[in-house]
């Protein structure tokens, strides 16, 4: 079956990343590879990923393919905006210490640019995993308040009213998810939220890396609850890595307000600063952390430091129904 493999992270977007646009790097938490190097379009898929199952298409009566988020959605709308975009951004030089950067993103392009960070966030695994979670969780804890009061009022029927179970149908999950991914008023309110940042365009003349959850979000305030996924947070910065040299940092207004002055520029970082991006990339991976070449020796000494087991950041997420 054709599209078999498909894409959380786009290979757009992954070909940033990589020294001939068709392999890359790749640091495991997971397995112990014999060679780094894994072609784009083995890396960071799940199979059948998008795909609505065919009973649930003929049940509602859809006019579409099962393929249709990834041959349709994503493939000629999303990631098409995406490549154009995410192109223009990091097309950098730098010359004498000098920045030769890009013609800056019109407001419509910009605006097109917080939304395509917002469904690249929504389309991710640890997204969906995590509102299914949510759903579970909230069901049982429903049917538990009706199996009680059914019990109260029943109680010769107690044995078989206990006997009553929560049973998700797991083909439904890939409809939920579409129903994140494509919901216009949440990519809206995340959007919004993204434009409201100050933008800095970090640039390292090292090598930034990237993962299999690529979009972080760091708290710099401490004793705030996440808004939006942290998107809303007081005091968060939002980090995106867009390229092997272009790291795009969000920094909330209100509390960086004096970073102002830096909104929408091109600032050169020195390696102590590309490694401290790259490890929030290792911190907050689920499982990899990709690379144009193979320069991960500092994983393994985190690692080391760690009683030799890698270390698995969770960040901190609100629930979104």
């Amino acid at each position: 079956m054709q599209n078999k493999r498909q894409h959380f992270i786009p290979q757009c977007y992954l070909r940033l990343f990589s020294l001939d646009k068709k392999n890359i790097n790749v640091y495991s938490k997971k397995y112990v590879r014999k060679s780094p190097i894994q072609a784009i379009v083995k890396t960071a898929y799940k199979d059948y990923f998008y795909n609505i199952p065919q009973k649930i298409i003929v049940t509602n009566n859809l006019e579409i393919p099962t393929t249709f988020y990834e041959t349709e959605f994503f493939a000629k709308v999303v990631e098409q905006e995406y490549s154009k975009l995410l192109g223009r951004i990091t097309a950098v030089e730098i010359e004498n210490e000098k920045i030769k950067k890009p013609q800056p993103l019109t407001v419509n392009e910009k605006q097109l640019f917080a939304a395509l960070i917002a469904i690249q966030y929504l389309r991710l695994p640890t997204v969906i995993d995590e509102y299914w979670e949510t759903f579970r969780k909230t069901g049982s804890a429903s049917l538990d308040i009706i199996k009680s009061f059914m019990a109260s009022q029943h109680p010769g029927h107690k044995e078989f009213i206990d006997s009553i179970k929560l049973d998700l149908d797991k083909d439904y999950k890939p409809v939920e998810h579409s129903n994140l991914y494509t919901d216009e008023n949440l990519i809206a309110n995340l959007q919004d939220l993204i434009l409201d940042k100050i933008w800095i365009f970090h640039i390292s003349k090292d090598n930034f890396h990237t993962s299999d959850n690529p979009i972080i979000v760091k708290p710099h305030v401490p004793g705030h609850k996440p808004f939006y996924h942290g998107f809303g947070t007081y005091g968060s910065e939002i980090i995106f890595p867009l390229s092997s040299n272009v790291l795009l940092s969000m920094f909330d207004r209100k509390h960086f307000h004096e970073m102002e002055c830096k909104h929408e520029n091109y600032l050169i970082i020195d390696s102590k600063k590309t490694r401290e991006y790259n490890c929030y990339q290792y911190f907050f991976s689920e499982q990899e952390v990709y690379s144009k070449i193979n320069d991960f020796k500092g994983y393994e000494l985190l690692k080391a430091d760690n009683n030799g087991k890698h270390i698995f950041l969770k960040q901190s997420r609100t629930k979104i129904y």
